[in-house]
């Protein structure tokens, strides 16, 4: 859906909404977690290796997600079942759709918003808290960059703001 957020606590919480709609009935959970199931059925993982898993999802989402930006004058937040339909994304996006992935399988979740210029928040990503039952990491996932799993540009963050879910 299309929206414009006053405030940047606005547009996360549109975000949120969103990551809340694709996981809001039995249904979508349980569709969303057969493709999660499918994603790491062949991966490389042993049981319980959470950043194994959070890596094969990220690599699965960055070669089947493509990155496009919104319409000019338009913020679009689109639900994972809608990006996973028309296969592209933006931050907001992305961070949607790794939210509900994460949730369905019981990974804590946090979204990270950032400012490279001191003044406006630009990019949001996922964090992925390890391990699941009592997070004493928490790692981020960003879709949009050829980085890996974990990396943050931490020299060109001049503010953040972390929201958990």
């Amino acid at each position: 859906f299309y929206a414009t957020a006053r405030d940047i606590d606005e547009k996360v919480k549109l975000v949120i909404r969103q990551v809340h709609r694709s996981i809001d009935s039995p249904q979508k959970i349980a569709e969303l977690r057969s493709i999660v199931g499918a994603i790491l059925a062949d991966a490389p993982c042993k049981q319980k290796d959470y950043k194994c898993y959070l890596k094969v999802i990220l690599d699965w989402v960055r070669a089947n997600i493509k990155y496009t930006r919104d319409p000019e004058t338009l913020d679009t937040f689109q639900t994972a079942q809608r990006t996973l339909e028309i296969g592209i994304a933006d931050c907001d996006d992305f961070s949607i759709l790794i939210a509900s992935f994460l949730k369905v399988i019981g990974i804590p979740v946090a979204l990270k918003i950032i400012s490279t210029d001191g003044m406006t928040y630009s990019h949001i990503y996922p964090l992925a808290g390890l391990p699941p039952q009592a997070p004493t990491e928490w790692i981020s996932i960003d879709a949009t960059i050829s980085k890996p799993l974990g990396y943050e540009a931490k020299h060109k963050i001049k503010m953040y703001k972390i929201y958990y879910l």
